[in-house]
């Protein structure tokens, strides 16, 4: 279930940089590939930020959980975002962001407001009001540092 989960968000990661085509035959006008446009971009990340990067309380119930296993939910559900988020932080994910910034200028998802709106998503228990983060969320704002030193510093041995 968690598998088919991480599957089908991973899919909303292509919608971030993405392109829409359009198949195009000789003499026929008009561009082949235009960017997604950038407000679906951003609901794309919103989405994620409610979806894939919150606790997934329907997965975790201990009645059934303490009957299948003694231990590995917390693991699975880090693997699991993780998944997801080295898919909407790959390294081509961001070169096509970074080049449809350069070349549709204003049109495009700028790469600035989606590290902005991946970080607020991330982080947003620090938003106001009490702070209390699960260790779900502690295990995913991990991975995000981890993602993100590593693209900076180079590829680090993880903890896991």
């Amino acid at each position: 279930m968690m598998g088919q989960w991480a599957t089908e968000l991973s899919h909303v990661t292509q919608i971030v940089g993405g392109f829409d085509s359009q198949e195009k035959h000789g003499g026929q006008e008009g561009v082949r590939f235009q960017i997604v446009p950038k407000e679906r971009q951003a609901e794309a990340v919103k989405f994620l930020n409610e979806n894939a990067f919150a606790t997934p309380k329907w997965a975790i119930n201990t009645d059934i959980l303490r009957r299948i296993e003694p231990v590995g939910t917390m693991d699975r559900i880090a693997a699991d975002q993780q998944r997801i988020m080295n898919s909407l932080m790959s390294n081509t994910r961001l070169k096509r962001l970074i080049e449809q910034a350069a070349i549709d200028g204003p049109k495009a998802y700028q790469p600035t407001q989606f590290f902005a709106d991946v970080r607020n998503g991330i982080w947003k228990e620090l938003t106001g009001g009490p702070v209390l983060i699960d260790p779900y969320r502690r295990n995913l704002q991990r991975d995000y540092v981890e993602l993100l030193g590593s693209k900076l510093n180079g590829r680090q041995q993880g903890r896991r």
